[in-house]
């Protein structure tokens, strides 16, 4: 049986203090980011109250799926971890991913590059013009990636 999501985010919590990140987490989905193909990234703050339960239902999703399940931290700002929970959608996808075999949880931390600064937006205004700016990269398969 899946260990209930508030253990699990207390045990990754533990994972990302042992990393030397933040230990207070926030998650995001992929319409939270942009990346603008420069050294940076934008992250929509603030977060929508409904991520954390949006995060909970990702990770009882994937776990009865049996494929794994991935937290991961995609960048820090402020003393906070901005996080996100993505599981694979077939057996193919996983291996490639390199879940766990038994289909449990997978924790990962991007020790975030010092040249990809985390710019937050707080003008919902500014966040649409950012949106439909030429070269800029959403993600929208629910896995966040920072490529160069």
């Amino acid at each position: 049986m899946a260990k209930r999501f508030e253990e699990v985010v207390r045990m990754f919590q533990d994972f990302l203090e042992k990393q030397g990140c933040p230990r207070e987490v926030k998650w995001i989905k992929p319409s939270d980011v942009i990346f603008p193909g420069k050294p940076y990234l934008y992250l929509r703050l603030p977060l929508p109250p409904a991520r954390e339960e949006m995060a909970k239902r990702t990770y009882e999703a994937g776990m009865d799926k049996g494929m794994g399940v991935l937290f991961e931290m995609l960048c820090q700002t402020d003393g906070v971890s901005y996080c996100f929970v993505w599981s694979p959608k077939d057996a193919d996808e996983a291996e490639r991913m390199l879940m766990p075999a038994d289909g449990g949880l997978k924790m990962s931390t991007r020790m975030q590059r010092p040249e990809v600064e985390v710019r937050a937006v707080r003008n919902r205004l500014l966040w649409r013009v950012l949106d439909f700016l030429p070269g800029r990269r959403k993600v929208d398969d629910g896995f966040l990636q920072i490529g160069a």
